[in-house]
């Protein structure tokens, strides 16, 4: 199954491929206001055959369900969360080459268009727009998207500047008070800089960048300044832009700015930033707790080490042309670890996994693997609604030498969120009734349930509920519990979450199947299992993973 911004990019660069990117024109502008929030503006102009094409190939994968959407028959209800499927392999569907009137298409591709960002509701407080315009043979896109931080812009908004092949950027205060932005390449991206402009001239496109802010610019490294404004205007038939985007690669782009009312408390990276992005909105269930060492019980257990190292040969790029160094993989030794719980306890999340000290048989230091390349650390985030005394994690390493045996000694750390005791209260005889709250006062004093949706029908079932009440009502945790099941499973996906006078309201969908015996969906009507955490622990645990032989 592919995630929609996977899906969408596949079939954009098969259109691009069926029409060619010559008279395809891109503008971004990444607007900074004072208060902090973020405005992204991403202005494209296409061949209008090029969009009918795009436009028919996501309904159909919509429709077959290929990123996570089941579109209904007309008989059926609304669509819901598919269930897991094996991972499929993209191909163009077949479309016919009917055109489509203005009207039409203006309906359909606001559908489509709206869709590239309206997915990151899911995980925070953003929300997007698109504008449809039929020109003739051309059409005009023009989608905004609003973000409430800059934090959220850093984790979620690399869409804006990502097309210039920058994936790095860093906001931070210098030393005189004023704001500097930093945009750059991971090492990864860097491994192929230079063939980045060779994909340039092959889509043959046009892109404006513009970064405004809310102080004036005072030095930029962009071409381009104008009071609040810097930007870069790139067109691939253009020599002398792709010669500056090129020197730009070597460089990075550094831009200093007056405040202009905006506060940054801390340095943000978006490479730190992004290790939690897409995470689920589940509801908070102890992040906002102080970190305290953790007391005695965990216990570490290495169960895997993989090593992946890359040999770039010289003579290699004659067949690889343009795409040499695009591996997706990072080098280092992965050490796979599991992780259990004190006694009676749950754990509910792993992370900031960190690498103190690590040596080999031969007393060499071997360094984190996050010092050289980019690699996030390895987070596990317990939502299964399934008691688990134990996490899977990762803890990365750089490529030991050739002739290393033994990585004798692992020193690391984590965050680990644990449940000891919970409050539980079961919810039976369900019925979607807007205007019935059901009182969890058993669980949490002053906390209500309404019910807005339930429907059970192939073979899955989905339960939307609005939970409101005191702000604790965030680690609330939910499980719908199927009688006569034997093996049953449920997916909480929470949309949104907002606290106004003293009212703090989530909602959310919960999709869950159960099966019998005779691996049928069982019929039985659901319940649902209300738990809020009595004894909540966030501590930072220390363990040593050693003798772990290599061969």
């Amino acid at each position: 199954m592919l995630s929609f911004p996977c899906a969408f990019l596949a079939v954009l660069m098969m259109s691009v491929s069926a029409f060619g990117a010559g008279s395809m024109n891109y503008k971004n502008t990444v607007t900074v206001k004072p208060d902090g929030t973020c405005v992204t503006t991403t202005e494209t102009l296409m061949p209008r055959k090029s969009v009918e094409q795009q436009v028919k190939m996501m309904e159909q994968m919509k429709k077959r369900g290929e990123f996570g959407v089941v579109e209904p028959d007309e008989d059926e209800g609304e669509g819901e969360p598919a269930e897991p499927k094996p991972p499929v392999t993209l191909e163009a569907p077949k479309i016919d080459d009917k055109p489509i009137a203005d009207d039409e298409l203006v309906k359909r591709a606001k559908e489509v268009y709206g869709q590239q960002h309206s997915y990151l509701s899911t995980y925070a407080d953003i929300k997007t727009d698109s504008t449809i315009e039929v020109q003739g043979d051309q059409v005009r896109v023009i989608t905004t998207t609003t973000y409430a931080s800059i934090k959220d812009l850093l984790r979620y908004g690399q869409a804006a500047w990502s097309m210039l092949g920058f994936d790095e950027v860093r906001v931070e205060k210098d030393d005189k008070g004023n704001l500097r932005w930093t945009f750059g390449l991971s090492k990864q991206m860097a491994r192929y800089r230079k063939n980045l402009s060779q994909q340039w001239k092959a889509t043959g496109m046009k892109n404006d960048f513009t970064l405004v802010l809310p102080g004036k610019v005072l030095s930029s490294t962009f071409p381009n300044t104008k009071e609040k404004e810097t930007s870069i205007a790139i067109d691939a038939q253009k020599q002398e832009t792709l010669d500056a985007l090129t020197k730009l690669y070597e460089t990075g782009v550094t831009i200093v700015a007056e405040p202009g009312g905006l506060v940054v408390g801390e340095t943000l990276d978006s490479k730190v930033l992004q290790r939690t992005a897409y995470r689920a909105r589940q509801g908070d269930m102890g992040s906002d707790l102080p970190i305290v060492d953790a007391g005695p019980g965990f216990l570490a257990e290495p169960l895997a080490i993989t090593i992946t190292a890359t040999h770039h040969f010289p003579e290699g790029t004659k067949y690889t042309g343009a795409t040499e160094g695009f591996e997706m993989q990072n080098d280092g030794a992965m050490i796979q670890v599991k992780l259990f719980a004190p006694k009676g306890r749950t754990i509910r999340s792993v992370s900031d996994i960190r690498v103190v000290k690590a040596v080999d048989n031969k007393g060499r230091t071997l360094k984190p693997a996050g010092e050289e390349e980019d690699v996030y650390s390895s987070t596990f985030m317990d939502f299964s609604n399934q008691a688990q005394d134990s996490a899977q994690m990762q803890v990365r390493l750089q490529v030991p030498e050739p002739d290393t045996e033994t990585i004798e000694e692992v020193a690391a750390e984590a965050v680990v969120v644990t449940v000891g005791k919970w409050k539980e209260t079961t919810l039976t005889g369900l019925k979607a009734d807007k205007d019935n709250k059901l009182d969890l006062s058993a669980v949490l004093p002053d906390a209500k349930l309404i019910i807005t949706k339930l429907d059970q029908k192939n073979q899955r079932g989905t339960l939307a509920v609005r939970v409101e009440g005191p702000a604790d009502v965030r680690r609330l945790d939910f499980q719908v519990k199927i009688p006569g099941s034997q093996h049953s499973s449920a997916h909480p996906m929470q949309q949104n979450e907002k606290t106004e006078n003293n009212l703090t309201v989530r909602t959310l969908t919960l999709s869950y199947y159960g099966y019998d015996s005779r691996g049928q969906m069982s019929g039985a009507p659901p319940s649902l299992l209300v738990r809020f955490p009595e004894e909540i622990k966030r501590e930072r645990v220390k363990f040593t993973l050693k003798a772990l032989d290599l061969f």
